[in-house]
């Protein structure tokens, strides 16, 4: 049996506990809530679970959608068709065509579509026809670029609201945020750029200044080129000219260590880094060490940190607390959200979310 389980937001920022899984008699179930539901008798081709919504591809063909307790046919999905589910969009590509399955609803986006990118809040694409960039922000489509050749994706980066991009004819540096754009640099070409939610990191060449965009703001963050930046959720992780290890979150700027660490991520709102053989993270603003060693399977996304002990159990660190998710021996891990995944045997799955604990 496989297993999946996301939790997500909606638009109205009600949560949603959506998981799929097939049995082993190949049917496909939904569980929502707390209420298992049987979708399909036959093996599904593909599935992908995002925050409101589950897609799949049936044993026929169709593309489905799972949304509010509701199945709906949306398409023939052929060998081209390519179909990706966020938080609260599910988009999709069949031949020429891009759509939009938003809420229970599906707009046909562009008719001559060629290159294209779905995040949780906005779908970019270029149209080949109309020679434009466009974009699907909250159930408008607005026009960012047009008189393009192409579409240059080797100079996009998004994050979940926010699309940073340099433009294939003057090579201006913008930033898409909140419905408005920002034209922020006419010197693009050799610009150094990451989106996450609301924030944008890039390295301002021509002045020698690291900057963020961030909320319709323009921030410096340093006089010299960085050594190395990642970017979360309104937050920005970086090691500056000098070798320390800084985080700009939230619009404050906090030096976490005074020298290079061995190695860092960024998730979301979620940090980790490793530090002279200890697993450490930021907790509002200051150095937690989680443990003495570095654990040999660890997963973070959203504002969480989970990882298997060197006792093989499972152990979760959440707004700066860490405890026991569970005793038994574990032999995988796996994080979506604020939830873990874990195995504790070849066949049994269960699920964490907040102290309650799932098993299917």
């Amino acid at each position: 049996m496989t297993f999946l389980l996301v939790l997500g937001m909606s638009c109205t920022g009600v949560s949603q506990h959506l998981a799929a899984y097939t049995d082993i008699q190949n049917q496909f179930y939904v569980f929502d809530a707390g209420v298992t539901k049987k979708l399909e008798n036959l093996k599904i081709q593909s599935y992908k679970v995002g925050g409101n919504h589950l897609a799949y591809i049936d044993n026929s063909g169709a593309l489905k959608a799972y949304y509010n307790g509701e199945v709906y046919t949306l398409d023939n999905a052929g060998p081209t068709m390519k179909y990706y589910a966020t938080d609260y969009l599910l988009g999709y590509k069949y031949l020429d065509f891009l759509k939009v399955f938003d809420r229970g609803k599906v707009k046909v986006l562009c008719t001559a579509t060629e290159g294209f990118v779905v995040q949780d809040s906005l779908i970019t694409w270029y149209d080949r026809i109309r020679q434009t960039v466009e974009i699907y922000y909250k159930g408008q489509v607005q026009v960012l670029e047009d008189g393009l050749l192409d579409f240059p994706m080797e100079r996009f980066k998004s994050g979940d609201n926010t699309l940073a991009y340099v433009t294939s004819v003057d090579h201006t540096f913008k930033v898409f945020w909140a419905g408005d754009t920002w034209n922020i640099d006419d010197f693009g070409d050799d610009m150094s750029f990451k989106a996450g939610r609301n924030i944008v990191a890039f390295m301002d060449a021509p002045r020698s200044l690291f900057k963020v965009f961030y909320k319709g703001e323009i921030l410096e963050l340093e006089y010299y080129r960085p050594q190395s930046f990642e970017v979360g959720d309104d937050m920005v992780v970086y090691v500056d000219e000098m070798g320390n290890l800084k985080s700009f979150n939230q619009g404050v700027t906090t030096t976490l260590l005074g020298h290079r660490p061995e190695y860092y991520e960024v998730k979301d709102q979620a940090v980790i880094f490793i530090d002279q053989g200890y697993f450490k993270t930021n907790c509002d603003g200051s150095v937690q060490i989680i443990e003495r060693y570095v654990p040999t399977k660890y997963a973070l996304d959203w504002n969480s940190i989970a990882y298997i002990d060197d006792n093989r159990n499972v152990q979760i660190v959440q707004n700066c607390e860490k405890h026991v998710i569970t005793y038994e021996p574990v032999t995988d891990i796996e994080m979506i959200r604020n939830l873990v995944i874990y195995k504790t045997g070849p066949n049994l799955t269960r699920i964490y979310y907040f102290g309650q604990v799932f098993e299917k």
